[in-house]
């Protein structure tokens, strides 16, 4: 086994997955043959649902006159809780990690339901949106973990889809609270989300929880995990590997989720009415649902690598058509300019969401050895959290009359983003679809190019590493 010089991390166990005699032509036989695990896997999603919940309750609550809140205050705490997450999970379990995030998700309704009392307001606020994005990396550190190769991309595409299902709950219990007066609306918001923290608290409860991950041995998670820090995720092979987990937290951003995220508030600044635009919203989410759902056969069947090509060179062409259409404002009538966004906005979240977006889910989870999961995804939370602090702080001032003023023309910065992410995805994302951790750790460290890992197979003596096309 090769091994970097460089690299502090005790060597690695492979993992005794094998694809053999594991179906994988159909996502309901490949279910069938891991029922336990798909049990699992749809427990912690709850956590996920509970993220996107809490998305739209921010996003959207804002617009009540009783509530103002800052929306880049959620990402931000994200950011503090993927690096402790990541060194927590190694330390104390993912059970006991996964535990206390649920306790302090339900700590953090409490919290948000009486800010509204006098005295310390924004603080009980802030604390509340700090303390909601503390699910998000532990599920999917131990998902990734435990899921076999033929389930790894169908069963992380759980994140977009309860993501989704909870944004779509999320807008409907807004809907329903816009015309309660007072601090009632508000409160109704935040106190239906207590449910969600039940059912991982649940799962962390059993002792079955961690026996799942006895393939990783008791003795090397007490010792050597211990042993690592953040700084080993960038020594040696796990350089290239950190790097690809980290890129692949970026995608969603980069493709326009962000401002896709703003659907309401975006279509109401370019004139569309108020409840129109909010049914707008739920219209777009139920489709972006579909997508996610038709994802994971998509990904079951298709790599990751062209998934993610062709849905972000879908994105590209019509964040691009949406930009030079508002070129020329004399030649669409307003009520067909609305569409055109409109259908701009769908026509993204649908590519993106049958290909790129639960994709970029897979490719985080497969990519860093099993030693460094928890951290390298610790990192890639909190690359995602510190994009998302970063578009929800600039993408206002470039739309809004009163600042950037571009309006459609916004297309245009979202079509060059997913160019150049395009382009990365060609040059250094390498394909590991249907690949054990073992085999995964074996191209790794043979420094194959990320051309050929799609093709590359252990019978091989010289691995290709003569080709040195470009790589993470």
């Amino acid at each position: 086994m090769l091994l970097s010089r460089n690299s502090k991390v005790p060597p690695r166990q492979h993992v005794p997955f094998s694809s053999q005699g594991t179906p994988s032509s159909s996502l309901l036989a490949a279910i069938e043959h891991y029922p336990k695990t798909l049990g699992y896997c749809v427990a912690l999603a709850f956590g996920i649902l509970l993220y996107g919940f809490v998305l739209v309750i921010v996003g959207n609550v804002s617009a009540m006159s009783e509530f103002h809140l800052w929306d880049v205050a959620s990402p931000l705490g994200g950011l503090f809780d993927a690096i402790a997450a990541g060194q927590l999970q190694d330390r104390a379990g993912r059970r006991c990690c996964l535990a206390f995030a649920a306790i302090l998700s339900a700590a953090a309704v409490a919290v948000a339901y009486v800010s509204n009392m006098p005295n310390d307001i924004d603080a009980r606020r802030a604390l509340f949106l700090f303390a909601k994005l503390v699910q998000g990396s532990r599920s999917q550190t131990y998902m990734s973990e435990i899921l076999p190769p033929v389930l790894r991309g169908p069963m992380l595409a759980f994140f977009p889809i309860f993501m989704l299902l909870g944004q779509l709950m999320g807008s409907l219990v807004v809907y329903k609270s816009l015309d309660i007066a007072g601090s009632m609306g508000s409160n109704n918001c935040f106190v239906s989300q207590w449910p969600f923290s039940a059912l991982p608290l649940l799962v962390a409860s059993l002792k079955r929880f961690e026996r799942l991950r006895s393939f990783i041995e008791k003795e090397d998670r007490d010792g050597a995990s211990k042993a690592i820090g953040y700084r080993d995720c960038f020594r040696g092979v796990d350089r290239r590997r950190t790097m690809i987990v980290m890129f692949a937290n970026l995608i969603p951003s980069i493709f326009g989720l962000p401002l896709l995220s703003k659907t309401k508030y975006f279509l109401q600044l370019i004139g569309m009415k108020h409840h129109r635009s909010f049914l707008f919203l739920q219209t777009g989410i139920v489709l972006r649902l579909a997508a996610n759902l038709i994802s994971m056969q998509t990904l079951l069947e298709f790599g990751r690598v062209p998934l993610i090509i062709v849905s972000l060179s879908v994105s590209t062409l019509a964040w691009m058509g949406m930009g030079i259409a508002d070129c020329f404002p004399g030649i669409f009538q307003r009520q067909w300019s609305f569409r055109y966004t409109g259908n701009t906005l769908v026509t993204v979240i649908t590519a993106c969401g049958i290909g790129a977006w639960p994709a970029s889910y897979a490719v985080g989870g497969e990519s860093s050895s099993l030693r460094l999961r928890a951290k390298s995804q610790g990192l890639g939370w909190f690359v995602s959290g510190l994009s998302s602090v970063v578009f929800n702080l600039i993408l206002p001032y470039i739309f809004s009359p009163d600042q950037g003023a571009l309006r459609d023309k916004t297309g245009f910065v979202c079509a060059g983003f997913s160019a150049i992410a395009l382009v990365e995805v060609w040059l250094y994302k390498p394909e590991m679809k249907d690949r054990t951790p073992s085999k995964i750790d074996d191209m790794f460290e043979a420094v194959i190019p990320a051309r050929q890992f799609r093709k590359w197979s252990p019978l091989i003596a010289d691995p290709l590493s003569s080709d040195r096309s470009p790589q993470a």
